[in-house]
């Protein structure tokens, strides 16, 4: 491990790893931490569940976009023959 590098232990639900940061960035998380009134490991966890749920939104997201243009596409084509078929039936007469 690197000179000025801190490990840190972190539980995360159902797995234990460790991860190595700078000491400037683990004393910064300490600090950020006291100030919130949490320990480095608990603020760190609370980072790493944001970032998850943000993953999932993002997911969820892009779903409800693809549906959305899923939709459009359906009802766009439905537009189109029916128009299609409009002009067919104006041909024959």
């Amino acid at each position: 491990m690197k000179k000025n590098a801190t490990t840190l232990n972190m539980i995360i639900p159902k797995t234990r790893f460790s991860i190595a940061m700078p000491t400037e960035l683990a004393i910064a998380t300490d600090e950020m931490a006291v100030s919130l009134g949490i320990n480095r490991n608990a603020l760190i966890n609370l980072a790493i569940s944001t970032f998850i749920e943000n993953r999932k939104v993002a997911s969820a997201m892009d779903s409800v976009k693809d549906s959305m243009i899923n939709k459009f596409n359906f009802e766009f084509e439905k537009m189109l023959n029916s128009a299609q078929s409009t002009v067919e039936k104006a041909k024959v007469k």
